[in-house]
């Protein structure tokens, strides 16, 4: 049984890429080419159309503890998504075991899963670690955003705030 998981050694870290789950795209979301482009590529290397897309998170082990890349989306994208828990349990992680979480960036498919379903902080002993210009775009209620990202925002939010 295929536990969502794969794991490398890179040197001294062992990285295990978790696979939070999978979400339905819009050939609208292949950029650089024109729909026909796009459709033919994704058809030629046996992909679906529209595009499936994997959410996947980063557990890396290392002398210094457990961190995360990313922590997927919990149960903010629906039914098919917000496995990372169960899947780090495969792995024999729990929640408290993670030290530090490194967020790429925040959109909610990547930050989302740092809160339980019901609010609260889902890794209690985790640092945060996210870049400034990130923190500033997300959370400087200061700053002006398109009206079509007010959902985004507001989630991204209340999953980056505790």
């Amino acid at each position: 049984m295929n536990a969502g998981t794969h794991s490398i050694k890179l040197g001294s870290f062992d990285i295990t890429a978790i696979n939070d789950g999978m979400l339905q795209g819009g050939i609208g979301i292949v950029v650089g080419t024109d729909h026909a482009t796009a459709e033919a590529t994704l058809t030629a290397n046996f992909r679906s159309l529209p595009p499936r897309l994997t959410v996947n998170t980063f557990l890396i082990r290392h002398q210094s503890g457990l961190a995360l890349i990313d922590t997927g989306t919990s149960n903010k994208m629906g039914p098919d998504l917000g496995h990372l828990v169960r899947r780090l349990a495969t792995l024999g992680v729990t929640q408290a075991d993670i030290t530090t979480i490194l967020v790429t960036h925040a959109h909610i498919d990547h930050v989302c899963g740092l809160i339980t379903p019901d609010g609260a902080v889902q890794f209690p002993n985790a640092s945060i670690v996210l870049s400034e210009i990130e923190r500033d775009f997300w959370l400087n209620q200061s700053h002006s955003h398109p009206d079509a990202m007010a959902d985004s925002l507001a989630t991204a939010r209340n999953a980056l705030l505790p």
